[in-house]
């Protein structure tokens, strides 16, 4: 993590084992997560560096991560073709979402945290609706 006002480095996140794909910052800046080659989305404390925990669940690479705006929950994308809805406050899986045929590019979620949109190495580009 580097300061942008004066170019200086304040922090270094380290726990993967392999390549990182995508980071997060959660709404209120207290929160970032990692999705890796490494199969796991790595959840941190932002203003210290410490590492909250890490996610398993993806079968492969997890090549997108979003956070709602809420900060609610937490979407992931993978080489596995799925895209997985995780609650925030403990780490539970809430929702698994198949229908791409190639592994997810991106994901976001719509500003009122209703929608998931994924795009995927299949060429669709999908909208999904939040439980």
């Amino acid at each position: 993590m580097w300061n942008l006002l004066n170019g200086k480095l304040l922090s270094t996140f380290t726990g993967h084992t392999d390549w990182v794909y995508g980071v997060a910052i959660s709404p209120d800046g207290r929160m970032l997560v990692s999705a890796s080659r490494d199969k796991t989305i790595q959840q941190w404390q932002l203003n210290n560096g410490t590492m909250i925990r890490t996610l398993i669940g993806h079968s492969d690479w997890i090549t997108a991560v979003a956070i709602s705006p809420q900060g609610h929950f937490l979407v992931t994308g993978s080489r596995d073709k799925t895209i997985k809805l995780w609650d925030m406050s403990n780490a539970q899986l809430i929702d698994t979402l198949t229908g791409h045929l190639d592994f997810i590019h991106s994901v976001t979620i719509s500003p009122d945290g209703k929608s998931i949109i994924s795009s995927s190495n299949d060429g669709a580009v999908k909208i999904w609706r939040c439980h």
